[in-house]
């Protein structure tokens, strides 16, 4: 009866030993288990990385790939444009070789007739020279022409003694003076009035000579002796000053004022002694005097 308690007490301690170790081993299992499931979990988003990885590395691939072609065809572009232009750097290397041998010929040339050549561009040089001395007298000369015209503007036409006649009393016609000024000429109002005026015949003017002719600036400048008559006065001969320029191939008249009086020859006249320069200025008129 003894026996058959421990029989079924270490039946029962065992079997409760061996339901102990199944629940420990459940356990563990369990573990296990959940260890591997996060373990998969893991993987499957590393995978799913790795995938969306791949699908970026293949857009890649497929975009360089089409660089790469685009790249290939542009060499090839490129390659064919390379052949042109390196036959065109032949033919110009050609025609290259061709000038410089023509301009070696011609340089040749040059040199047997440089003498001749310096001998022209002398001889050039005097005709030149030559031609600026002819072009300036010539200047000077209508200079003078000017000047002549200027003065015989304000005679009185049909005197041909130059004498004083007290009874004319014509008016001068000044188209002739006024078509040689410029439109901003400077000169005494006065003096004009006196020469044209309806007493013009009391007093006579007349160019003696040119003292000079200088070119400054593009204007003229002359000196001229000028000679004076007036009615029971005298003679007198003035030094003037005359600015001309010359617009459009035309001389006009821009200034006119007097230097000085060079000589007085006076009637011998009551009244007359103490006639002096300033007297012929306030007479006549002037800009300056």
């Amino acid at each position: 009866m003894k026996t058959n308690y421990l029989i079924i007490l270490f039946t029962i301690i065992s079997v409760s030993i061996s339901a102990q170790n199944r629940k420990e081993q459940i356990a563990t299992l369990t573990s296990r288990v959940d260890s591997l499931n996060a373990v998969v979990l893991s993987n499957e988003k590393d995978i799913k990385a790795k995938e969306s990885a791949i699908k970026g590395l293949n857009a890649g691939i497929i975009k360089r790939d089409s660089t790469i072609k685009a790249l290939g065809d542009d060499i090839e572009l490129y390659e064919s444009k390379f052949l042109v232009l390196k036959d065109t750097n032949s033919k110009l290397e050609s025609e290259l070789k061709t000038i410089t041998q023509k301009f070696s010929e011609i340089e040749y040339q040059q040199s047997s007739t440089s003498g001749e050549i310096s001998k022209l561009k002398k001889e050039i040089e005097q005709k030149n020279n030559q031609i600026v001395a002819l072009q300036k007298k010539y200047e000077i000369y209508e200079v003078n022409e000017f000047v002549q015209r200027f003065y015989s503007s304000l005679e009185q036409p049909g005197n041909e003694s130059g004498k004083i006649n007290s009874t004319d009393s014509t008016k001068l016609d000044l188209s002739k003076f006024n078509s040689l000024l410029d439109s901003n000429a400077v000169y005494s109002n006065k003096r004009v009035e006196i020469l044209s005026g309806i007493n013009n015949s009391r007093y006579l003017v007349k160019l003696v000579k040119i003292e000079s002719v200088s070119n400054e600036g593009g204007s003229f400048i002359v000196v001229a002796n000028v000679e004076y008559d007036i009615y029971e006065t005298g003679t007198f001969y003035n030094n003037e000053l005359l600015l001309i320029k010359k617009s459009n191939g035309q001389f006009k008249l821009s200034k006119w004022s007097d230097i000085n009086m060079q000589k007085m020859v006076l009637l011998q006249s009551e009244g007359l002694q103490n006639f002096a320069e300033k007297d012929f200025y306030n007479i006549i008129g002037s800009i300056n005097k």
